[in-house]
C-alpha cells in the first residue's frame, strides 16, 4: 500500500472518528501507519479498516488493523492448504484404485504445491500487542 492509499484509509477512519487525525504530529502518524502497512495490499487494508469500524464504536488502532489483516491471511492460507490436501487425496484415491488421475487435477495439485503461503512480513514486526490488559 502506498503512503497516499494509507492516507485514504486514515481519512476514512477520520470520517467516523473526527479526532483521529487530531494528533500532535499527524505526519508522524501517517509515516508510522504507512511503513507498517507497506506490504499490505490496499484492498486488504481497506477491508480490515472497514471491519474495525463496523465491529467497534472505538477508533481503530494500527494493531487492530494489523490483527484483522493477519486473520484474513491466515484464513486464506488455511483455505489454500485445505484445497491442496483435497487434490492430494483425490489423486491418491485414483492411484489406489489403479486409475490415472485427470491431468488437470495433477496440474492443479502441482500448482498448489509450488505456491507459497501468503506472507506480509507482519510476523517480522513482532506481532501485535493485546490492548485489553491496559
Amino acid at each position: 500500500m502506498t503512503q497516499s492509499e494509507t492516507g485514504d484509509l486514515m481519512a476514512l477512519i477520520a470520517e467516523e472518528h473526527p479526532k483521529f487525525l487530531a494528533t500532535p504530529n499527524p505526519e508522524l502518524r501517517l509515516k508510522l501507519w504507512s511503513s507498517t502497512l507497506a506490504k499490505v495490499p490496499f484492498e486488504c487494508g481497506s477491508a480490515a479498516v472497514m471491519l474495525a469500524l463496523a465491529e467497534s464504536p472505538y477508533e481503530p488502532k494500527l494493531a487492530d488493523v494489523i490483527s484483522r489483516v493477519k486473520a484474513m491471511y491466515d484464513a486464506k492460507n488455511k483455505e489454500h492448504a485445505e484445497l491442496k490436501e483435497q487434490y492430494r487425496q483425490m489423486i491418491s484415491m485414483h492411484r489406489i484404485m489403479g486409475k490415472e488421475s485427470p491431468p488437470e487435477w495433477v496440474a492443479k495439485y502441482k500448482e498448489l504445491e509450488a505456491s507459497q503461503p501468503l506472507m506480509l512480513g507482519i510476523a517480522e514486526m513482532g506481532g501485535t500487542r493485546n490492548n485489553k490488559g491496559r
